[in-house]
């Protein structure tokens, strides 16, 4: 079963349409047949997921794997809309390796108990693990 980032309940319902209208947009599709063909799923799908106002962590990889869309957008309409490619022609060389300090899991939380930051940098850990 994939898991899926549901609503808080604290956000009005409009706002879980706002989101999956965000999906739509980022497809640049109208129809639940037409995205269903872009996520290689069944349209039954995106009528559950509409009808349980979450988006599928699947899509967000789909959605960045394939059109480059920020997860943080989708999920807020907030930031900017694309991924940017990193320009490395003009980035300065830092005069020592940056390294990065580990980070350490002491528990596995439920995804309505993460904050968006943490559900953002799972879906990059999922595509980056997709592509490599």
């Amino acid at each position: 079963m994939t898991n899926s980032y549901p609503f808080p309940p604290e956000i009005p319902n409009d706002e879980a349409e706002a989101r999956l209208a965000r999906v739509y947009h980022s497809v640049g599709c109208r129809t639940q047949n037409e995205l269903a063909d872009f996520f290689d799923i069944r349209q039954s799908s995106i009528s559950d997921a509409k009808k349980r106002g979450s988006i599928p962590a699947e899509w967000l990889v789909q959605l960045v794997l394939k059109k480059m869309i920020h997860p943080h957008w989708i999920l807020t309409g907030e930031g900017p809309h694309m991924l940017q490619p990193i320009d490395l022609a003009g980035a300065a060389i830092p005069p020592e390796p940056v390294q990065a300090e580990p980070v350490q899991v002491t528990k596995i939380k439920p995804p309505q108990d993460c904050a968006l930051e943490e559900l953002v940098a799972e879906i990059v850990r999922r595509v980056l693990k997709t592509m490599g």
